[in-house]
């Protein structure tokens, strides 16, 4: 209910909370802080515990007011069933009861080429290090096949993603959907280091034509920053796109500072593109077509360093080569993600997070074999008196 900053004596024991050694626990939210626009305009109280009822707040998993809760609590206070009739959800908090992964655990007739064949667009030599990031993140989502398209001039460069990667060479005149075709891809990642240009705007739009599933990525998005329009029209429902902050503003330019939080922007941003957004960040948000949003807040800061989103790209694009929704793909591939970055350790960056990804899944398929086995189990009943 905040509607104005902070004023006086409020306003001067904020200052002073922050000045002192004792721990201080908010109700709700921490004083000043506004509860759905996730920020404090003016003096604020900084919070160690933050105690709050039924359902979260904006302000408890966005940043820059989630960093001011602390430790957060969610308790019950008693909230009558049917009470969603009258006040829906704005988001979902992203995890692994919301989706499915598919590969977690194989047939025993599967074979490379029914677990999902994607496709990744490389840049030119010297610029080749994203799309190899990309491919071996895809390798490791469970895509049984993955083929990296990169120019003539860095194919010897581009052939040290993998022992396990496939590299074919495209001229810049070539034809980027007859490479998919002849590929038989199931899904292209696009964009990171593929160099802006009119090549890279026409291969995207021919991609768009095919209505395959796609991840479009950093420059694959900032090509058409002066003509978005263009890009929303060809977009299509089995697409992802998966910008930064800074790409998300060229291309929806003034959502952010014109929306709520970041949650009501990727909502916005999702139903004007007709595309599943997923806006990086210390909290991930990821938005679909029907307004549908989920929050990501499984991840660490260790992931902040360059090369992670590439990894991400590389993950979305997997899950959705071996079928998963573009929806849930993003939302499976942020968590994971986010889990892998949690086993990250100081001084390890993107080439580590890949080593890190095999775990977070295999953690998952055990997650879930438990869980499984758990529903499977028959209570057990205490003979009769008359036995």
């Amino acid at each position: 209910g905040l509607s104005r900053p902070l004023e006086g004596e409020p306003a001067r024991l904020a200052k002073a909370s922050r000045e002192r050694s004792c721990v201080t626990v908010a109700v709700d939210v921490p004083s000043g802080v506004q509860g759905d626009r996730a920020r404090a305009d003016g003096p604020s109280f900084l919070a160690d515990l933050t105690v709050t009822f039924h359902r979260y707040k904006p302000a408890h998993l966005l940043q820059p007011a989630a960093g001011q809760c602390g430790d957060k609590v969610l308790i019950d206070i008693g909230i009558p069933e049917g009470w969603h009739g009258e006040a829906g959800h704005c988001a979902q908090v992203n995890g692994p009861g919301l989706w499915t992964v598919p590969g977690l655990e194989i047939e025993a007739e599967a074979h490379k080429h029914s677990r999902g064949r994607l496709c990744v667009l490389s840049g030119p030599a010297g610029a080749t290090g994203a799309a190899r990031i990309v491919a071996q993140a895809g390798l490791a989502g469970g895509a049984g096949f993955v083929t990296l398209l990169c120019p003539p001039s860095a194919l010897m460069e581009a052939s040290t993603a993998s022992l396990a990667v496939v590299t074919k060479a495209l001229s810049r005149d070539g034809s980027f959907a007859e490479a998919l075709d002849e590929a038989k891809a199931d899904c292209a990642v696009m964009g990171p280091g593929a160099g802006l240009g009119e090549t890279l705007r026409e291969r995207v739009l021919s991609a768009l034509g095919r209505e395959m599933a796609l991840v479009l990525d950093a420059d694959a998005l900032t090509v058409f920053k002066d003509d978005p329009e263009t890009l929303f029209e060809a977009l299509h429902a089995r697409c992802v796109l998966t910008p930064h902050a800074g790409e998300f503003d060229r291309i929806f330019k003034g959502l952010r500072e014109n929306c709520e939080n970041r949650i009501e922007a990727v909502r916005e941003a999702a139903a004007r593109s007709g595309a599943v957004v997923v806006l990086k960040g210390p909290d991930t948000v990821i938005g679909s077509p029907d307004g549908e949003v989920r929050d990501n807040v499984h991840a660490s800061a260790r992931l902040a360093t360059a090369g992670t989103g590439d990894a991400l790209a590389g993950l979305a694009g997997a899950l959705l080569a071996q079928g998963a929704s573009a929806f849930d793909a993003a939302s499976a591939a942020v968590w994971i993600h986010g889990d892998a970055g949690r086993r990250m350790g100081a001084g390890e960056t993107a080439a580590e997070l890949l080593t890190r990804l095999p775990g977070a899944l295999e953690a998952l398929r055990r997650q879930r074999a438990r869980e499984a086995a758990m529903s499977r189990l028959t209570p057990c009943t205490a003979p009769s008196a008359d036995h």
